[in-house]
């Protein structure tokens, strides 16, 4: 058994390091977003709204950040509580640990685990590889040992993805693949996919799904990419009702396999009746009118049966009970039906929907603020446990 008094010691130096890293992401997001600011050419803060918006987030105990403020208004001043923007770094430091716990996101992360929650709710995949060993779609132990193996679960599909079980997001560690002959090439290194090269690039746990036929609506913004709408669900504090908080089209660029900002796609804001926004935004929060040939200023797109796809993702949120605040990434294929490409509880990238003019946390902000300042000692937390 450890010693009290050591147990004591090791606490505070825990605590003591949240603090530091905490003070490390304030400092560093206050500076990525005054290069923002300097970027878009954002100069005049209105001084009334900032003052209301100062006032709002001291009386929930948080110091406020005017590089937050304004970067985001410009895009939110439309909105009657338009200056309600929750600091970036109070997300990061307090809200998403408190609401997402960090000791419980392992299980619920991993694409491999998922699908024991709710059935078919993932493109289908063709193999899985847990903690090193194979299994099938249906999770199904099976001897992959010879290229002449992975051939035979594979031979049907032209095109595959491989993408690691945990850990990818904005593309982080996708790869896809096409069938020549025999054999399965990277479509970006031109790499042959072999057994070698997945414990090589994946290790001991990856996911190998066939690749979707996203639906023509999804496909016309590229069709090179899949396309996802990016929605966050918050599962509230005070009666366990799912809500959208916002939603967004992630589009990726011309030629581009993937969607996200990072790698140079667009997104498009999505309002509660899923009406498109006239505008896209790059990862810099600016703004154009046309990408990949498609006209949005002058187009009213609206996403066939969106309401059906809101209940979708708040119906997947209720199953992930130990945790509140859920961005999903949903695609739409071929048959229409929904299938969730990824989903994050690390962090929600707020920006997106702050400059597609969406508050991150809708009409829910008062709520998170007031819960989440009252357990502020559940966010100080760091990655391992004292026995």
């Amino acid at each position: 058994m450890m010693n009290k008094r050591v147990k004591i010691i090791l606490k505070y130096i825990c605590s003591l390091i949240a603090s530091l890293i905490n003070k490390g992401q304030y400092f560093i997001i206050n500076r990525a977003h005054k290069s923002m600011i300097s970027r878009l050419h954002l100069r005049k803060v209105e001084q009334s709204e900032y003052l209301k918006y100062a006032k709002w987030i001291r009386s929930y105990g948080f110091k406020p950040a005017k590089s937050d403020f304004m970067l985001f208004y410009p895009y939110l001043n439309h909105l009657e509580y338009g200056w309600k923007i929750v600091p970036a770094y109070v997300v990061h430091n307090y809200i998403n640990p408190i609401l997402n716990p960090i000791e419980m996101r392992g299980f619920y992360e991993d694409k491999n685990s998922f699908e024991k929650l709710i059935s078919n709710c993932l493109p289908h995949a063709l193999l899985k590889r847990i903690h090193g060993r194979f299994y099938n779609a249906d999770y199904v132990s099976v001897d992959i040992q010879t290229e002449a193996d992975l051939v035979k679960v594979l031979e049907c599909h032209n095109k595959i993805i491989v993408k690691p079980s945990v850990e990818s997001s904005s593309g982080n560690g996708i790869k896809f693949f096409t069938k020549k002959d025999d054999s399965w090439i990277s479509a970006s290194d031109g790499e042959k996919l072999s057994i070698e090269l997945l414990d090589k690039e994946w290790g001991d746990d990856f996911i190998i799904q066939e690749v979707l036929t996203q639906s023509s609506f999804m496909s016309q913004f590229n069709p090179s990419s899949i396309n996802t709408l990016r929605m966050v669900t918050y599962r509230s504090v005070v009666d366990d009702e799912v809500s959208l908080l916002w939603a967004i089209i992630r589009i990726g660029g011309a030629g581009s396999f993937v969607d996200n900002a990072h790698s140079g796609g667009v997104y498009v804001g999505v309002d509660a009746d899923g009406k498109l926004n006239h505008y896209v935004c790059n990862q810099y929060g600016e703004v154009f009118y046309e990408h990949n040939g498609v006209d949005f200023k002058n187009t009213d797109f609206v996403v066939p049966d969106y309401d059906k796809i809101v209940d979708f993702v708040k119906d997947a949120a209720n199953k992930v009970l130990h945790h509140r605040l859920i961005a999903f990434d949903v695609a739409v294929d071929g048959n229409n039906e929904y299938k969730i490409i990824e989903f994050n509880l690390r962090g929600f990238s707020g920006w997106l929907g702050e400059f597609s003019g969406f508050l991150k946390f809708g009409d829910k902000a008062d709520e998170i603020l007031k819960y989440c300042s009252r357990q502020k000692h559940l966010a100080k937390k760091v990655f391992f446990q004292i026995g």
